[in-house]
């Protein structure tokens, strides 16, 4: 997993804003997650080591309930108090998918997440997108930034994810 902590003072008032990648479109970013002092962010998926069968991706990432490569989930970056917090729940809510990991989140006081389903999206139709967890609204979409960076957070509330339901089915 990737991992990122924010530290000192941000230029915005916000906090500091990290872009995340599209786990399909590795040269764009597909949200922002916006990290308060002190807060850090980890992101885990199928796009950086991988392998590929048949057309079919399957992620370095195994779920241990079956000993299989996890599947459903393209990445999740989750927002923690910590890196250690952020990093462990990265892998853990992509084993779980968005379903039993806004269970999970429900347990984890200033915990969020982002999912983005393995669900055939394309450049016409992105992957499709969840969050859930106490700090979900710090991911937004990624709009068009002034700065030429691309992780301007989108102000348009229509923009926004939309949020899992904790299920334990599946």
């Amino acid at each position: 997993a990737a991992t990122d902590a924010a530290a000192g003072a941000a230029s915005s008032a916000d906090g500091w804003r990290v872009g995340i990648r599209d786990p399909r479109a590795p040269e764009s970013l597909a949200a922002v997650v916006t990290l308060a002092d002190g807060a850090s962010t980890a992101s885990s998926g199928d796009y950086e080591r991988f392998f590929e069968v048949d057309g079919v991706r399957y992620a370095h990432i195994v779920d241990p309930r079956s000993g299989l490569p996890a599947r459903g989930v393209a990445a999740v970056s989750v927002i923690a108090p910590s890196g250690m917090d952020a990093d462990a729940l990265s892998t853990t809510l992509y084993v779980l998918g968005p379903g039993r990991g806004a269970c999970l989140l429900e347990t984890r006081p200033g915990a969020g997440a982002l999912w983005f389903l393995d669900d055939g999206g394309s450049a016409e139709r992105p992957l499709t997108a969840l969050v859930a967890g106490e700090r979900a609204g710090a991911f937004s979409r990624a709009g068009e930034s002034q700065d030429g960076f691309g992780v301007a957070s989108a102000d348009d509330p229509a923009r926004a994810f939309e949020r899992a339901r904790c299920t334990t089915e599946g």
